[in-house]
């Protein structure tokens, strides 16, 4: 602009001292009109932009609005650990305290608010909360699984006799299995077997009798025998002494009595080989009884067997779920579910943080969408581990891998009957804890 301005300047200079008159404006109607016309420098370099002008829009939007939410964000965060005295000074004129209107103020220590006492910062009391924790309901002795037999997982179900909400009782039958027919045969097989096995005990007993009662004979006549053979030799003997019969004579007698003498030896050898008082002693005997405890062992085998092929219940309870149908092949899912619902109790998970503000005996309310009113009770046992947490709440935002110790819970009677048709059923559990942590201060 400068530029064009000294243009002019000269242009107006040279014109009036070399005596040339101004050119006419155009379309000007009066003829002696010499104004000097405006000449625009159009190489002149372009005005420079700020940088922060040539940004996109968008783009600093998009920043602004980063930069209000870091900040709203930073705010937040020092005004929970750490308020500015004027902020501390607006709430003590206004008579507000941090976390106000909540069970948990989150402006406090936890240890604060534990014991109930006065914050840092003197904002006045506040009330300790009871510790609470999410659990699920379960029978006395949990949810059992009736498992089958192990060595049977090729079987199929050939029979159910029990449905979901069945009373049974312990050892009642709850399926049998496709292998009953053919286990029954060889349970027959063995018991025809063990039957054979005691005829020939029998048989082994009558053969040592008899053998027993020929013995005995035997030895009877041998001993007759052997008495006459002796009364023979001593009158032979007497004779021969007077010379009456002869040497030959002597000799056969003697020899005779020799003969019969030892042939007592023999029977009575073979009948010290018969026990009179306990036949079953004797070898033949022995051998058949050993035949038969086999035989015997294979049957308690095979009945053994058999019963494999028959499911039946550990304890007394309540059919809660029927994992197959008649047909279906046996899995690891197992048959049935069983609970003893008479007797309900919860088991709760609480922060490893919690725990040990808890102690047997403090009472507990158990709340969920699903129940009309409040299930009360009382902890019973309190877990030796900690471990990972698995009861999990709603909310997307929660904590997936706190780290929690077990709480047992037995409900009263009213509460055990109303709750024993939700097996599962997700609760929360209120201890109340906060009285006896107030009378310890």
């Amino acid at each position: 602009m400068g530029r064009s301005l000294e243009q002019s300047a000269t242009n107006r200079k040279s014109g009036k001292d070399l005596g040339q008159s101004q050119p006419k404006t155009v379309g000007s109607s009066d003829p002696t009109s010499t104004l000097p016309l405006v000449v625009v420098d159009r190489s002149a370099r372009a005005v420079e932009v700020p940088m922060w002008v040539r940004i996109p829009l968008y783009v600093r939007l998009m920043a602004l609005t980063v930069i209000v939410i870091v900040s709203v964000m930073l705010g937040g965060l020092i005004g929970l650990y750490r308020q500015p005295p004027g902020l501390q000074w607006a709430m003590e004129t206004i008579g507000l305290e941090p976390g106000a209107g909540t069970d948990n103020p989150i402006a406090v220590s936890l240890e604060t608010a534990a014991t109930g006492g006065s914050d840092a910062r003197g904002f006045g009391s506040v009330v300790a909360p009871t510790v609470v924790g999410l659990g699920k309901l379960l029978p006395v002795g949990e949810v059992m699984t009736v498992a089958p037999p192990s060595g049977v997982r090729d079987a199929r179900i050939s029979k159910l006799l029990v449905s979901e909400g069945d009373r049974i009782a312990a050892n009642s039958l709850i399926a049998v299995l496709d292998s009953e027919s053919r286990l029954q045969a060889a349970l027959a097989s063995a018991r025809a077997t063990v039957a054979l096995r005691h005829a020939g005990v029998e048989q082994a007993r009558t053969a040592a009798r008899a053998s027993l009662g020929e013995a005995q004979a035997t030895l009877s006549r041998a001993e007759s025998a052997a008495r006459r053979a002796e009364l023979d030799f001593d009158r032979t003997n007497t004779l021969y002494a007077k010379n009456i019969v002869a040497k030959a004579s002597y000799d056969q007698k003697l020899a005779t009595l020799e003969q019969a003498q030892k042939e007592v030896e023999q029977a009575r050898a073979t009948l010290s080989r018969f026990n009179t008082d306990n036949l079953d002693i004797q070898t033949d005997v022995v051998f058949a009884l050993r035949q038969l405890d086999a035989a015997r062992a294979d049957q308690v085998r095979a009945e053994a067997d058999l019963e494999q092929a028959y499911i039946r219940a550990p304890v007394t309870g309540t059919v809660l779920d029927v994992k197959i149908q008649p047909g279906e092949k046996l899995d690891s899912d197992g048959v049935a579910d069983l609970g003893q619902i008479d007797n309900m109790t919860a088991k709760v998970e609480v922060y490893q943080s919690l725990v040990g503000r808890i102690e047997i005996g403090d009472a507990v309310e158990l709340t969920a969408d699903a129940l009309a009113e409040k299930l009360k009770g009382e902890v019973t046992r309190i877990g030796a581990q900690v471990k990972r947490q698995t009861v999990l709440a709603s909310d997307p935002s929660a904590n997936t891998d706190a780290k929690i110790v077990e709480v047992l819970v037995a409900l009263d009677e009213g509460s055990s009957k109303r709750a024993s048709r939700y097996t599962n059923l997700q609760v929360e559990a209120n201890f109340k804890v906060s009285d006896r942590t107030a009378s310890a201060k």
